[in-house]
């Protein structure tokens, strides 16, 4: 039976924003653990209608000790209680003076008047007995939808939580349950899930940190060209050397100072962060223009004749050694933006990618490639120019789907929202997880970007840590999340989804 406003302001009678034990009296069972008949291997409707069974009897109990200590209109608000649970229980109904229409089986009353409490002193002991049990018996059903949640709709999981907040919108245990806290917003107080907060204080801590590493990166400076490095067909206007990073570029000092500052930075920043692996050996950077890509790949050493052929059928980047780098993409913010994305891509790979010495076959998943790749990209350069999909391989196309969230700077948080919000077809978080680079939709894309926002911006270092370290050896994503974050994947997807309704933008 649904709870209804009723509760509010008619059966409470008082606030149980603060938990209150139930006053167990005279053999009677307590709700605060459920009965032996829930420990059961039992379905859905069986284990509600045991609850039931335990919560009316309770209620029918405080109800005769409310008669008894002469509390007759706390009496009555057990008995109200009682009915949403057992509709046709004769007493309750005779009491409140209720009457079947024989012909439609429905309830009505005409002469009813609520009776006074003739003992004062009793009242406030059974009215907080009644919230108590009310509190236990919502905390029982939100169990009992968490083990039966495989077996149920999300409408009929929403409309029963709905309704228990709807009859304990401030109840702190029922709140914490559902892993959500109190947010104080422009003077107002909003419950939501804790991962919410802390992801709008780790936004401010991240851009903190990212700020206070470009701000100690002062090795940064001019550097002369290797006699090597004259020989790779590429008339040089730049080089900027850094502890970590070497950068030469074919065009201007200024883009070539910036990425050696940004990249420098980017291992400051990420560490801490996701936990990478710093460079064990300087990485050296190839910025070229586009017209000039044949040349420099034609003169680069150590190629084979396949390998040279693919790169010159290509219009972006290549990730050679560990320690070499070129990028000849014709967009030139591309230019910067791919190099992050594919330094990032390395730390990764190197970091969470490996086995017994050697890269997990097939790479990282795709959502740790380019979901988590684009947001950590995002958040150092504030754009999102490469991309690869199921259709789009880095190359721009006069129909390329993708081309409008490569060139835009769009918030792929609402985009986010939308794809797993959609009324028809919603984006499945289990299939964007498991996807491997080159092979997601647009809407996956967006998803797998926003899981990573969400797993970074709202979980302790320790469990991101974790994820992607099992992530990055292609385990299951549905058993690895499961496992780590300790509830069945429908309450992780749809905490995911809760928290992109209120995480609003990017």
């Amino acid at each position: 039976m649904k709870l209804t406003h009723l509760f509010l302001s008619t059966l409470l009678g008082v606030s149980v924003a603060t938990p209150v034990p139930v006053l167990a009296h005279s053999g009677q069972r307590s709700l605060a653990e459920p009965p032996l008949t829930l420990l059961q291997d039992e379905d859905f409707p069986s284990a509600r209608a045991a609850l039931n069974t335990t919560y009316a009897s309770a209620l029918e109990a405080l109800a005769n000790r409310c008669t008894k200590a002469r509390a007759y209109l706390q009496r009555d608000l057990c008995l109200e209680l009682l009915l949403t649970v057992d509709p046709e229980h004769k007493s309750a109904r005779k009491t409140l003076k209720y009457k079947k229409d024989r012909k439609t089986g429905e309830w009505s009353r005409k002469k009813y008047k609520a009776p006074r409490d003739r003992d004062a002193t009793a009242v406030t002991v059974l009215t907080k007995e009644r919230a108590g049990l009310l509190e236990d018996y919502a905390l029982a059903v939100l169990k009992l939808l968490d083990t039966h949640q495989a077996d149920l709709t999300a409408e009929k999981i929403d409309a029963e939580t709905s309704a228990l907040l709807e009859a304990l919108p401030n109840n702190a245990r029922l709140r914490t349950h559902l892993g959500q806290v109190r947010l104080e917003k422009n003077g107002e107080t909003h419950w939501v899930q804790a991962s919410t907060v802390r992801a709008l204080n780790q936004r401010k801590a991240q851009d903190a940190a990212w700020k206070k590493a470009l701000e100690e990166i002062d090795e940064v400076e001019e550097s002369e060209l290797l006699a090597s490095e004259e020989m790779l067909g590429v008339s040089w206007k730049a080089c900027s050397q850094g502890e970590n990073y070497r950068v030469l570029s074919s065009s201007a000092k200024s883009e070539t100072l910036a990425l050696a500052r940004k990249l420098e930075a980017l291992t400051l920043w990420m560490h801490p962060l996701i936990g990478t692996n710093e460079p064990l050996d300087p990485v050296h950077v190839y910025l070229v223009l586009n017209e000039q890509g044949a040349d420099f790949i034609n003169a680069f050493p150590d190629l084979t004749d396949d390998a040279r052929k693919s790169l010159l059928a290509s219009n972006g980047a290549w990730l050679g050694r560990a320690d070499r780098l070129g990028v000849w993409n014709s967009h030139g913010k591309s230019r910067m933006d791919q190099t992050i994305r594919l330094i990032i891509s390395y730390a990764l790979l190197d970091t969470y990618g490996r086995a017994d010495g050697g890269w997990i076959k097939d790479g990282l998943p795709a959502w740790m490639d380019q979901g988590l790749g684009i947001y950590l990209c995002w958040k150092m350069n504030k754009t999102k120019l490469s991309v690869q999909l199921r259709d789009s391989e880095y190359v721009g196309k006069t129909d390329d789907p993708t081309k409008k969230i490569q060139e835009g700077e769009d918030d792929w948080i609402v985009h986010a929202r939308a794809a797993m919000t959609r009324k028809r077809k919603p984006t499945s978080l289990s299939l964007a997880l498991g996807r491997s680079v080159g092979s997601l939709s647009t809407r996956e894309l967006y998803v797998t970007y926003g899981f990573s926002a969400w797993l970074l911006e709202g979980h302790d270092a320790e469990t991101v840590h974790t994820i992607l370290s099992r992530a990055g050896q292609r385990e299951n994503p549905v058993t690895l999340l499961e496992e780590v974050l300790e509830r069945p994947f429908p309450q992780i997807e749809e905490a995911f989804r809760n928290w992109l309704r209120e995480i609003k933008h990017s």
